[in-house]
């Protein structure tokens, strides 16, 4: 699992820019849980 873990964060790391921000949302509706999280880019 170690080496799938590694290959994922290489492969997010050689695309996202140098700078970046994250947006994170949650909410629930009635017993269901929701998460979002987007990247903001230029």
């Amino acid at each position: 699992m170690e080496i799938v873990t590694l290959a994922v964060k290489t492969k997010i790391k050689a695309e996202l820019p140098r700078q970046f921000g994250l947006v994170i949302d949650g909410w629930s509706h009635a017993s269901e849980h929701f998460l979002a999280v987007l990247r903001a880019t230029r």
